[in-house]
């Protein structure tokens, strides 16, 4: 008995739109094979190329026709299924069985299987030519528009148009650069993107422009089954197919930037820059823009000026951040160091010479962005309103700068190096004040100042402005912007300290003394960028003999661990603000004397002057332990109104104030503001004490069993107490007057 097995043979096309109706032409051939008491016998029963009026089949896109082969076990039939070419078509036939061979023939055998044997014809169109046009942003005196000028094309084909396969897909710029398509040499004309459009094949034409975003073509399925051109945007999506439309690669008036500096009445000239000659290294003004006096590179190129940059399809934005154009914060205004800031951003075209023709193009937003819309450059300061450039001249955006001021510069370092002491100063803080006539704002913007800007006083008539910023060691404060003039640069709080400065540049530059006045003042012309560094080093407070020291402590030590009966003499050198960590002790068994040397003092008066720093308010300046001796000649000790706990001395062994020795100002919460005594004697000869506050005892308050002897000339005027004893308060012992 025979069995059947089905046949189903259907055609695939693949390709555009338009040869999805392409018919193919399928020959079939069926041959039969019969095997009878051995012997073979095959014929042919059904063949569409015999010529004898059995017709081949037409096949589209998705039909199909079928056809039965027969077996049993003396028969079996063959039948071969082959497609006739079609020119711009491959063919490649997929089969569950049989063979296929060549790639457009098809042939089984059946063998009894009930199963229907499939087998398709796949027809793929040939690889779609791709070709780019040039479009250019054009204006025809009145308006912008955006036309076809492949006459600027390249002649080399190659450069334009490429053939891609079907499922394949290519970025068109890295296929086809930009730069490769476009042939004028002019340079004043940059690439904007990929757009697709209508236009008429007429140079000059007109396009209609469909999407202005292309990056990428590919051939794909669409969604009715052909497959077809498909444009994509940067992120993948599709835009559209291709289509009717050509695709056109847009190039734009380059925009172009000009560096200029606003004059006080408005107009606008280049800004010029300075560098180093390149032989003598002398700087020249130059043509270049410059920042501290070398090239700026900004936006990955050097910036120059009249410089075009390119404006991407998608827009861009000039800004002070961001990944956009930068505009440079700060310029040199020729040989003067970064003169100029950033003040304004304008547009227009390239023959406006003033702020005033600009009109509304300007903005001291500092920030701007552009498009490409409407077939028209855009710019808008805002982000919502946006104006057409000028086409028909040099779209130009101006980069307005206006005067900034100078940069001045204050470092402040103590150094200890040369005392080889603790440096218990070097905590300090200073404060320096700068006044000149060129100070006429209220504020000022600062770097390294406790803020960001520093308050200011403005000059007024007869009257330099001024500044006040404290400052510490290893700190600096740099006010920004300050005019062109003389300046003076006072400190204060560094009495313990011999003051030094220099000043120079910046950037760059050697640095030179200043000279000093009075220990505390230093003055200079502002004409650039300029440093002053103030360096402390402590005075050379006394000296033991030949033996100097930076401070009282040191002094006392040296006495206990060299003079063996601990007597000494200490002659001061300096004035000296007395911090707590310096207060002066002498213990018991010390013989001490504290006087003003009588060769090499270098203080303000005749008399060192110890004074009571602001710090030292719960401690005695000076303190007798346990029987000390100390005598005072020819030194003032100041309490300098400072309200304290304790008195200027304390005292539990022998004080005497001699000849030239006086104290003053002293005031305390307690008693005996100048002198507080509780043992021992006290002698004031030839001494004074003026102006001390105490609750009692303003002078002296004296509770020891000794003597309190006042002699010569000693003195004690101005005292006040809040109870009894505006001079003295004695409660036990002797009080000895003698010629007082």
């Amino acid at each position: 008995q025979l069995r059947p097995t089905p046949i189903l043979f259907q055609e695939q096309t693949l390709g555009p739109r338009s040869v999805m109706d392409t018919g193919f032409t399928y020959h079939l051939k069926v041959t039969q094979t019969v095997t009878t008491d051995g012997a073979t016998n095959e014929s042919v029963i059904f063949d569409t190329e015999s010529g004898d009026g059995v017709s081949p089949y037409i096949l589209k896109n998705g039909e199909a026709q079928s056809a039965i082969l027969f077996h049993d076990e003396h028969t079996t039939q063959t039948i071969t299924i082959k497609q006739v070419p079609v020119t711009d078509f491959t063919t490649a036939a997929t089969a569950s069985s049989g063979t296929v061979e060549p790639a457009n023939v098809w042939t089984y055998t059946s063998d009894g299987t009930a199963a229907t044997q499939t087998v398709t014809f796949t027809n793929t169109y040939k690889e779609l030519p791709v070709e780019v046009h040039v479009a250019r942003v054009e204006s025809n005196g009145t308006e912008g528009g955006i036309v076809r000028r492949d006459a600027l094309r390249s002649t080399e084909a190659s450069t334009y148009s490429f053939d891609l396969a079907l499922g394949a897909g290519a970025q068109l710029t890295e296929k086809l650069p930009a730069a490769n398509v476009y042939t004028d040499a002019s340079g004043t004309y940059a690439f904007g993107g990929i757009m697709y459009g209508t236009a008429d094949a007429t140079e000059g034409a007109a396009i209609q422009v469909g999407n202005m975003g292309v990056t990428s073509i590919s051939y794909e399925r669409v969604s009715d089954g052909s497959y077809e051109l498909v444009l994509k945007d940067a992120q993948g999506n599709v835009l559209g197919e291709l289509g009717g439309n050509e695709l056109f690669y847009l190039y734009y008036p380059m925009a172009r930037i000009r560096y200029v500096k606003e004059n006080a009445d408005g107009t606008l000239t280049p800004i010029k820059g300075a560098l180093p000659n390149s032989t003598s290294g002398v700087l020249e003004p130059s043509d270049s823009i410059t920042y501290s006096h070398a090239l700026i590179q900004m936006n990955g190129k050097t910036v120059t000026q009249n410089q075009g940059f390119e404006i991407p399809l998608e827009g861009m934005t000039i800004a002070q951040t961001g990944n956009n154009f930068r505009m440079p914060p700060i310029l040199d205004d020729e040989l003067r160091e970064r003169y100029l800031s950033y003040s304004l951003i304008g547009v227009g075209s390239g023959s406006i010479s003033s702020v005033q023709d600009l009109g509304a193009g300007v903005s001291q937003g500092l920030a701007m962005q552009l498009r490409v819309s409407n077939n028209m450059l855009q710019y808008s300061f805002d982000g919502s309103t946006w104006t057409d450039l000028p086409l028909n001249q040099s779209p130009t955006v101006f980069a307005i700068y206006r005067e900034r001021g100078y940069d001045l510069q204050i470092s402040k370092s103590v150094d200890m190096s040369q005392s080889g002491e603790s440096p218990i100063f070097a905590n300090d803080e200073f404060s320096v004040t700068i006044s000149s006539p060129a100070i006429t704002k209220s504020s000022y913007e600062a770097e390294g100042a406790e803020s960001s800007t520093v308050t200011a006083t403005p000059a007024s008539e007869g009257t330099p402005g001024s500044i006040v910023v404290p400052i510490k060691d290893g700190s600096r404060v740099r006010i920004v912007g300050l005019g062109y003039g003389d300046y003076t640069i006072t400190e204060s709080g560094n009495e313990n300290y011999v003051l030094t400065a220099k000043t120079g540049r910046i950037v760059g530059g050697s640095s030179s003394e200043l000279p000093i006045t009075d220990n505390s003042t230093a003055t200079l012309t502002l004409s650039n960028e300029t440093k002053v560094d103030l360096t402390n080093t402590p005075k050379v407070l006394c000296k033991i003999g030949d033996k100097t020291f930076y401070t009282l402590a040191s002094a006392m030590a040296y006495v206990e661990q060299y003079i063996a009966n601990k007597t000494a003499t200490i002659e001061m050198l300096t004035d000296y603000l007395m911090p707590a960590a310096d207060a002066l002790e002498v213990p018991k068994d010390f013989h001490i004397t504290l006087t003003t040397a009588e060769n090499g003092y270098a203080g303000a008066g005749t008399l060192a002057r110890i004074t009571r720093d602001r710090d030292l308010d719960k401690a005695p300046m000076v303190k007798l332990v346990n029987g000390g001796t100390l005598e005072f000649d020819n030194v003032v000790l100041d309490g300098a109104s400072v309200v304290a706990l304790d008195p200027v001395i304390q005292s539990a062994g022998d004080l005497t104030l001699g000849a030239g020795a006086s104290i003053v100002n002293a005031v305390s919460w307690g008693d005996g503001a100048a002198i507080n005594a509780t043992a021992g004697n006290v002698t004031i000869d030839q001494a004074t004490i003026s102006d001390a506050q105490a609750a009692r005892g303003g002078a002296l308050y004296y509770t020891g069993t000794g003597t309190v002897t006042l002699k010569g000339s000693a003195s004690i005027s101005g005292s006040r107490t809040s109870g009894d004893g505006a001079a003295l308060y004695v409660t036990s012992g002797m009080v000895v007057l003698s010629g007082t």
